[in-house]
């Protein structure tokens, strides 16, 4: 998918195609693994698995030359994306969430590159092709017996995107005073 001059990453489409497909397998997925792990050791290797992509983004993060305000700033939109999605009642959603939260990134990463396009067009078609992925997804589940598609959480799904968003632009855009 091109957007000015800018072509959507492979990550990035396989992210967004994959959040849509798997609304088809996750529920039966999540059900199997439960019947095979029990549910505490499934919950147990997500957050694992989530501290171990955080230790990745610091080392990362350890690495890049940051004014310490954007880092701390960023952090806090990361930590504040976290604790929304750790507020979800369903454990699924809540690691949705984190997936709107990497589409978001990722998706404002290839934008970035685009020279056309203000901060504030890049943004906007950011937030919209995260939306965009969210209402494919619900409208998806929606078509499937076993599953609901819902405004609410295309809601939760554009928050997580934003959250990614966000922190992308606080810490990695140069000449942007966001404080």
């Amino acid at each position: 998918m091109k957007i000015g001059a800018t072509k959507l990453s492979l990550p990035t489409l396989g992210l967004g195609i994959f959040i849509v497909i798997s609304a088809a397998f996750m529920t039966q997925l999540w059900t199997l693994a439960n019947n095979l792990f029990g549910e505490r050791q499934i919950r147990l290797a997500c957050i694992a698995g989530i501290v171990i992509i955080g230790l990745g983004v610091l080392l990362y993060m350890s690495r890049q030359r940051f004014k310490i305000s954007r880092l701390i700033l960023g952090i806090i939109v990361l930590g504040l994306g976290f604790w929304y999605a750790w507020r979800q009642p369903y454990f699924v959603k809540r690691i949705h969430t984190l997936e709107y939260s990497i589409l978001g990134l990722l998706v404002i990463r290839d934008l970035i590159k685009s020279p056309d396009l203000s901060l504030l067009r890049k943004l906007l078609y950011a937030v919209l092709l995260v939306l965009a992925v969210a209402c494919l997804d619900e409208g998806f589940q929606g078509l499937l017996p076993y599953r609901s598609g819902d405004i609410p959480d295309i809601i939760t799904d554009l928050i997580g995107g934003f959250a990614g968003i966000l922190t992308y632009i606080i810490i990695k855009i140069p000449g942007h005073n966001v404080i």
